[in-house]
């Protein structure tokens, strides 16, 4: 019998879960573009029938699908100054988990797994970019991925998920490290706030921003939980060309790429999977050949005797081909795409912290704001109580209303500047008369002042930052200590200006972002005329740098007249979104060096005066310098 009670308890101490490390066998193929096999006979195939694929209908076997590559296979390089993203495609899991409890063992169930994908991408040279190992190396980067509903062998519910990017490629070695995780019994708070890092994991923040700090330093504390299992692990990096050919090395080339895992078993080494296995790029899964027998009905007998005929069958359908694939679900594999040409306007003009201007994803931006106010609530440094969380929630509305260029919210902003500066005068004021000379039992209500005078020198530095020279010196505005304000109107002026200055300045650094983007796509141009390059692909980006120009100077001429109409000679609270005149002369200067710079002497933009401006920016003068422009490439 005590034997028996140890075998028991020992069973339930099994069932209760621990940390398994089993990352297996991890290496990756690649995808060359218009590269396919013939599906029926696994011949190269030719460009006609490529083409013909591309245009299947679902549950159809094509005609050709997507040749696998060895990793240091040639490919043409994503070129420096041109954008690059990496998206996650697909991922399979094939994994088993261990059962959570003995409800699901005794019933024979498949457990539901808590399932997390990590991924660190990031372009080595840039700021806060490493490759790291070690014990804690798998609670780094961002999560970009969770789910509490995972199966066994099922593919995640996603599909194409944003990585990295896309962002100005700068020539560097791309590093990409990718984890799989699965928690051992999250609890509910570690899942909501797993949603919220993976709902803004996947916002499109450049690399160096205060925002992936956040994400990465949260995902990493709230991985700390030494009992979850890690199913999947690699590290890699592609480099830029090399101007030797004697080795071969993994290019920074677009394409589609699979990451597959194979258990690791002794004895035999097993069959090499790769060999068996084509791309399909229309679903961003791997597939296999699917034999007749997989093809046939499953017969069921019914309670009553009656035998009915199931189509479980996961082949497809054959109408031309003479060959049937299915979806290859014996491993667990992700896959990835790199891909360039992505240009986003707000893509060059935020690589700094200071700025703090725009979210790239702009479609979607208030979903992003919320998942960062969650996640920032974390490193509060005020207590729960009311005085603390009225001043630091109105604080960090403003804070984000700075992350949320270029959307205008002025009016928002003024009136939480106005909410704010009351609070805080009035919170001052009271800490001032019951608790500088003597301190009243009352005093133990309000925010201590310790935490005050972190928030006075944080508001100070928010200013500084937003406002560098506002109309009275900050430490006059804000005193540090029980000391009180000077005016409530005095920081809600600095707060509005430094709104109005910060979003003038964002104004201007979105036109000279738009200009480089411009002079990145015409040397782009020059290169690919230079070299033997498909015509279409030339033609493609042709047609991209027109619009970029036309949208550039259209842009520029409804701001100059908007300008003019209002009589903006100065930022204030009608004309911080428009051009000061300086700014236009320094904008259309270096728009007419491009010009010379790409062989077009005219028409250039005269911005010596308003009128000149005007006249040089209507619809035929645009028109004149596109046709001016693209006659050079």
């Amino acid at each position: 019998m005590i034997k028996l009670i140890a075998s028991v308890l020992i069973f339930f101490t099994l069932l209760s879960g621990c940390q398994i490390i089993e990352e297996g066998e991890v290496d990756y193929v690649r995808t060359i573009a218009n590269s396919g096999l013939d599906a029926r006979n696994l011949a190269t195939c030719n460009k006609e029938l490529y083409n013909q694929s591309e245009l299947v209908r679902a549950g159809v076997t094509r005609e050709c699908y997507e040749t696998l590559f060895r990793k240091y296979t040639d490919a043409p390089q994503i070129e420096t100054g041109d954008t690059i993203s990496v998206h996650l495609m697909q991922a399979f899991n094939g994994a088993a988990f261990e059962w959570k409890n003995t409800s699901e063992f005794f019933g024979n169930r498949g457990s539901n797994a808590e399932i997390v994908i990590i991924a660190n991408v990031c372009e080595q040279g840039k700021a806060g970019c490493s490759m790291s190992f070690g014990p804690s190396s798998d609670k780094n980067g961002r999560v970009i991925f969770y789910s509490n509903g995972v199966k066994a062998l099922q593919y995640l519910n996603f599909s194409y998920l944003p990585v990295y990017g896309p962002i100005k490629y700068e020539g560097g070695p791309l590093v990409i490290q990718i984890t799989i995780i699965e928690l051992d019994d999250p609890s509910d708070q570690q899942k909501a706030m797993l949603k919220s890092l993976s709902s803004a994991g996947q916002k499109l923040y450049p690399p160096a921003s205060e925002v992936l700090t956040v994400l990465d330093s949260v995902g990493s504390a709230i991985l700390s939980n030494s009992s979850d299992d890690v199913l999947f692990r690699y590290s890699m990096t592609l480099v830029p060309n090399s101007s030797s050919d004697n080795y071969k090395s993994p290019i920074v080339a677009e394409g589609n790429y699979a990451f597959i895992r194979k258990a690791t078993e002794k004895g035999p080494l097993e069959t090499e999977v790769v060999d068996k296995l084509m791309f399909d790029n229309l679903t961003g899964r791997l597939v296999e050949g699917c034999s007749p027998k997989e093809d046939e009905l499953t017969i069921k007998e019914a309670a009553n005797g009656e035998k009915r005929a199931h189509d479980y069958s996961p082949c497809t359908l054959d109408l031309n081909t003479g060959e049937m694939y299915k979806d290859y679900r014996k491993n667990t594999y992700l896959t990835f795409q790199i891909k360039s040409g992505f240009v986003e306007k707000t893509l060059d003009n935020i690589q700094t912290f200071e700025m703090l201007l725009q979210d790239l994803n702009q479609a979607s931006d208030e979903g992003a704001i919320k998942a960062i106010q969650a996640i920032s609530e974390l490193e509060s440094q005020f207590t729960s109580r009311a005085i603390e969380n009225a001043l630091q929630k109105s604080f960090n509305n403003l804070e984000e209303m700075v992350r949320a260029f270029p959307r205008d919210v002025y009016g928002r902003f003024e009136s939480e500047a106005f909410n704010l500066s009351q609070i805080y005068e009035t919170e001052l004021a009271k800490l001032i008369t019951d608790c500088k000379t003597t301190k009243k039992p009352i005093c133990q209500d309000y925010i201590s002042e310790d935490n005050l005078e972190k928030f006075q020198f944080q508001l100070r530095r928010f200013v500084k930052d937003i406002n560098p020279n506002p109309a009275k010196a900050v430490t006059a505005i804000i005193p540090i200590g029980l000391n009180s304000l000077s005016s409530a109107a005095d920081l809600e002026a600095a707060l509005v200006s430094g709104y109005q200055k910060i979003y003038n300045k964002a104004t201007v650094e979105k036109y000279l972002a738009e200009l480089e983007v411009v002079r990145n796509l015409s040397a782009n141009l020059k290169s690919l005329n230079e070299s033997e390059v498909n015509e279409a692909y030339i033609t493609q980006r042709k047609k991209l740098l027109e619009n970029k120009v036309f949208d550039l100077l259209t842009s520029l001429a409804y701001n100059h007249s908007t300008a003019l109409k209002l009589g903006c000679t100065s930022i204030d609270d009608k004309c911080y979104p428009y051009l000061l005149n300086e700014d236009k002369v320094k904008i259309t200067d270096l728009f007419n060096q491009y010009l010379t710079q790409n062989g077009v002497s005219t028409p250039q933009i005269d911005s010596s005066d308003n009128a000149s401006l005007t006249t040089s920016l209507k619809n035929d003068k645009i028109t004149a310098t596109l046709n001016a422009i693209l006659s050079e490439f």
